[in-house]
Protein backbone atom coordinates (compact mmCIF):
# COMPACT_ATOMS: atom_id res chain seq x y z
CA UNK A 1 0.00 0.00 0.00
CA UNK A 2 1.36 3.39 -0.90
CA UNK A 3 1.89 6.11 1.66
CA UNK A 4 -0.29 8.55 -0.27
CA UNK A 5 -3.32 6.26 -0.34
CA UNK A 6 -3.04 5.37 3.34
CA UNK A 7 -2.55 8.98 4.36
CA UNK A 8 -5.51 10.26 2.34
CA UNK A 9 -7.76 7.42 3.54
CA UNK A 10 -6.97 8.10 7.19
CA UNK A 11 -7.43 11.84 6.66
CA UNK A 12 -10.90 11.33 5.21
CA UNK A 13 -11.79 9.00 8.09
CA UNK A 14 -10.61 11.57 10.64
CA UNK A 15 -12.57 14.39 9.01
CA UNK A 16 -15.78 12.36 8.79
CA UNK A 17 -15.59 11.04 12.34
CA UNK A 18 -14.74 14.44 13.79
CA UNK A 19 -18.21 15.67 12.88
CA UNK A 20 -19.45 13.82 15.99
CA UNK A 21 -16.66 15.15 18.19
CA UNK A 22 -17.08 18.73 16.96
CA UNK A 23 -20.79 18.56 17.76
CA UNK A 24 -20.00 17.12 21.19
CA UNK A 25 -17.46 19.85 21.93
CA UNK A 26 -19.88 22.54 20.82
CA UNK A 27 -22.67 21.02 22.92
CA UNK A 28 -20.50 20.85 26.05
CA UNK A 29 -19.45 24.48 25.63
CA UNK A 30 -23.01 25.61 24.86
CA UNK A 31 -24.50 23.93 27.94
CA UNK A 32 -21.55 24.94 30.14
CA UNK A 33 -20.92 21.33 31.09
CA UNK A 34 -24.45 20.38 31.99
CA UNK A 35 -26.29 20.89 35.26
CA UNK A 36 -23.28 20.47 37.55
CA UNK A 37 -20.48 21.01 35.02
CA UNK A 38 -19.47 17.33 34.96
CA UNK A 39 -19.16 17.23 31.16
CA UNK A 40 -16.33 19.76 31.33
CA UNK A 41 -14.11 16.85 32.41
CA UNK A 42 -14.50 15.30 28.95
CA UNK A 43 -13.92 18.52 27.02
CA UNK A 44 -10.09 18.24 26.90
CA UNK A 45 -10.43 14.74 25.41
CA UNK A 46 -12.80 16.02 22.74
CA UNK A 47 -10.53 18.96 21.94
CA UNK A 48 -7.51 16.63 21.70
CA UNK A 49 -9.37 14.52 19.14
CA UNK A 50 -10.40 17.71 17.30
CA UNK A 51 -6.74 18.72 16.90
CA UNK A 52 -6.24 15.92 14.39
CA UNK A 53 -8.37 17.90 11.94
CA UNK A 54 -5.28 20.02 11.28
CA UNK A 55 -3.14 17.10 10.11
CA UNK A 56 -6.03 15.69 8.07
CA UNK A 57 -6.69 18.93 6.22
CA UNK A 58 -2.97 19.45 5.57
CA UNK A 59 -2.87 15.98 4.07
CA UNK A 60 -5.82 16.60 1.77
CA UNK A 61 -5.47 20.23 0.76
CA UNK A 62 -1.81 21.20 1.08
CA UNK A 63 -0.46 18.32 -1.04
CA UNK A 64 1.51 16.75 1.81
CA UNK A 65 0.04 13.30 1.15
CA UNK A 66 3.48 11.66 0.93
CA UNK A 67 4.68 13.12 4.25
CA UNK A 68 5.36 10.28 6.70
CA UNK A 69 5.07 12.48 9.78
CA UNK A 70 1.51 13.41 8.82
CA UNK A 71 0.83 9.72 8.24
CA UNK A 72 2.06 9.02 11.77
CA UNK A 73 -0.21 11.76 13.17
CA UNK A 74 -3.16 10.44 11.18
CA UNK A 75 -2.55 6.91 12.52
CA UNK A 76 -2.49 8.23 16.10
CA UNK A 77 -5.67 10.23 15.42
CA UNK A 78 -7.41 7.18 13.97
CA UNK A 79 -6.49 5.07 16.98
CA UNK A 80 -7.67 7.83 19.32
CA UNK A 81 -10.99 8.20 17.52
CA UNK A 82 -11.56 4.44 17.46
CA UNK A 83 -10.73 4.23 21.17
CA UNK A 84 -13.14 7.03 22.05
CA UNK A 85 -15.93 5.53 19.96
CA UNK A 86 -15.33 2.16 21.60
CA UNK A 87 -15.47 3.72 25.06
CA UNK A 88 -18.65 5.65 24.27
CA UNK A 89 -20.49 2.67 22.80
CA UNK A 90 -19.55 0.02 25.38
Amino acid sequence: MKVEFANESLAIFILVMNIYFLYGSFNIIKTEGGPMGIALIGLPVFLFINLFIISATCTLFKKFESNKFLLFLNIIGTFGICLMIHLFTS
